[in-house]
């Protein structure tokens, strides 16, 4: 057996193991504790608690926006992929929050920038702001400015912005999903499309530039209907490719936002990558205004179901989801410069929307066909390519996925 020295000095090991354990535990616990007492150990340029607005999270909020701005320096120096931050304008929209969501489930570092001062979206923000990233930075930061304005564009925290997501801009205007015979809009409807969508494009661009900082990506979100009006002969819109016929103002300008990219992107040494992302009828949650919204809504409060045009043109039925999915595949392939259609290839008629949206709201809501002679577009059908979802949200499912989010009084809340 062991003497009596031998049991002691076991003994005494022992012991001071144990002490060695709690002490680590201590230092673990203690260190736990002083981060949940100190918002300037937890929340690292957390905002001023004294909010002028409690609805807009303003950059300006920051109670320090230098320390804010080494955190996230620090955060993108010590990133496993170097490929962390995303800023998104236009962030709480319709198909961009979307793309938020997915882009904070991927692991990224979130900034948004936008005007939107609507009070229903607080909520999202407040989920928003709840995610940390790596370092225990913020992954969601909101900026309240104005993309067409090169004085807010200065809001943008000064660190590596490794992709940019430019999708801020105006839905389509309602009066092209109505009866419309107005061929020609007044110029300053030009103007102020033109400076929405061209003129941001190209104060971003210069921002980058400005900055001095490598963007790997830089994606824009336009729309298929700078095809305008084809006969379904003419169809996929491949065969458009180089004979856009944008039929309205809004069209107009992001043709002319598609065509100042294609012109410069070679010129420019800081962004790496581009994409245009052209979608065709896009539907879902979060949607305000647009032919499914207005139709379901119309639906649901058994109001007429107004179709802008001849119900037997055809949409693709693109379910924001899939679209989403879609914009972050092409912002991980590898295409120095890439223009792409993205569509569910889910084509149906007016008529048979219509009839489906019926069906699934059990509304008795008559179908209209009103006199449009002026169609913004007729037919939409896109070819294949690789970042068009191989399994779509059915029409079916995307319209009930809708309806469970929509109410009488509004087409799809958030």
């Amino acid at each position: 057996g062991l003497s009596m020295v031998e049991h002691r000095t076991k003994a005494r090991l022992v012991l001071f193991g144990i002490g060695v354990v709690g002490f680590v535990v201590f230092v673990l616990v203690a260190r736990v504790v002083i981060v949940n007492i100190h918002p300037e150990v937890d929340e690292i340029g957390a905002p001023d608690k004294k909010q002028d607005d409690d609805i807009v999270y303003q950059i300006k909020e920051f109670d320090d926006l230098q320390k804010m701005e080494k955190q996230l320096f620090k955060l993108s120096a010590n990133a496993v992929d170097m490929e962390q931050i995303i800023l998104v304008t236009g962030g709480s929209g319709f198909i961009c929050s979307h793309f938020v969501d997915l882009a904070l489930r991927e692991g990224y570092q979130v900034i948004v920038m936008d005007r939107t001062q609507d009070p229903t979206l607080e909520g999202a923000r407040q989920n928003w702001k709840m995610k940390r990233g790596k370092g225990n930075v913020p992954a969601f930061i909101h900026v309240f400015g104005d993309v067409t304005n090169a004085e807010d564009l200065e809001l943008i925290p000064n660190v590596p912005i490794h992709y940019i997501f430019h999708c801020a801009g105006d839905p389509p205007p309602r009066q092209y999903y109505t009866n419309s015979t107005n061929k020609k809009e007044p110029e300053h409807v030009h103007n102020e499309y033109n400076q929405l969508h061209m003129e941001s494009t190209k104060n971003l661009l210069q921002l980058i530039e400005t900055r001095d900082f490598p963007v790997h990506k830089f994606m824009v979100l336009s729309t298929t209907d700078v095809y305008g009006a084809l006969a379904k002969n003419f169809l996929p819109f491949s065969r458009m490719k180089k004979h856009p016929n944008p039929p309205n103002a809004w069209s107009v300008s992001k043709l002319k936002m598609e065509k100042y990219i294609q012109r410069t992107w070679r010129t420019r040494k800081h962004v790496k990558r581009y994409a245009i992302i052209r979608p065709t009828t896009v539907y879902g949650p979060r949607q305000r205004e647009g032919l499914v919204a207005d139709l379901l809504h119309a639906a649901i409060n058994n109001e007429p179901m107004n179709l802008p045009t001849r119900g037997t043109y055809t949409r693709d039925l693109l379910f924001v989801n899939d679209l989403v999915e879609a914009i972050y595949s092409v912002m991980l392939l590898p295409n120095a410069y890439l223009e792409v259609n993205v569509g569910s290839k889910i084509v149906v008629s007016l008529d048979k929307l219509a009839e489906t949206i019926q069906t699934v709201t059990h509304s008795d809501s008559p179908i209209v066909h009103t006199r449009n002679s002026f169609p913004y577009i007729t037919n939409q059908m896109v070819e294949d390519n690789v970042v068009n979802p191989q399994n779509p949200v059915s029409l079916d499912d995307g319209l009930k996925i809708t309806l469970s989010l929509s109410s009488p009084t509004s087409p799809s809340s958030w």
